[in-house]
């Protein structure tokens, strides 16, 4: 598959190399939305389009009726993806090799940064790589339920970041 790479992807001049491996696990977990929708899982029920963006991404929220292309939606998701991960940067102190850098972002874009923060970047700051993965396993509940789609996004976030140790 090819990532549109655009500017803000761009990172000391290279590509970051966590982002097509963080593009896709998103994208198969978020699932591709044509058309924005209001997510009724979880809090908040934000306006939801492409892989999961919402306006807590940073952009503005379409009208209902807007159609969004697949391409549209990957180069949207690789922008929003950047914005988690210099956000997750400001509390992550350590080098991350790419595919731990790409698990973390994967759980920010998916939690938010602020549980990356409190929850996971402790252990990486201490150079605890594996109990930091093992800690992305236990953020899989929705409106007070085990959701089985989280189960798997989690373990394969966990996968992925162990993968880099």
């Amino acid at each position: 598959m090819t990532i549109p790479v655009s500017r803000q992807h761009i990172v000391g001049g290279a590509v970051g190399a966590w982002v097509g491996v963080c593009v896709t696990l998103v994208a198969a977990f978020e699932g591709y939305s044509k058309y924005p929708y209001v997510d009724r899982v979880g809090t908040g029920h934000p306006v939801t389009w492409c892989y999961g963006a919402t306006g807590a991404d940073g952009q503005a929220i379409p009208p209902m009726n807007k159609a969004f292309s697949e391409g549209e939606c990957k180069a949207l998701l690789g922008v929003s993806l950047q914005k988690y991960d210099d956000e997750i940067k400001k509390c992550i102190h350590v080098s991350m090799t790419a595919d731990v850098e790409a698990a973390m972002v994967s759980e920010a874009y998916n939690l938010g940064p602020g549980t990356v923060c409190r929850y996971v970047a402790p252990l990486l700051n201490k150079g605890n790589v594996k109990g930091a993965c093992t800690v992305l396993r236990g953020f899989v509940h929705g409106d007070g339920q085990v959701l089985p789609g989280l189960v798997r996004r989690r373990l394969a976030e966990q996968n992925l970041c162990l993968k880099g140790t």
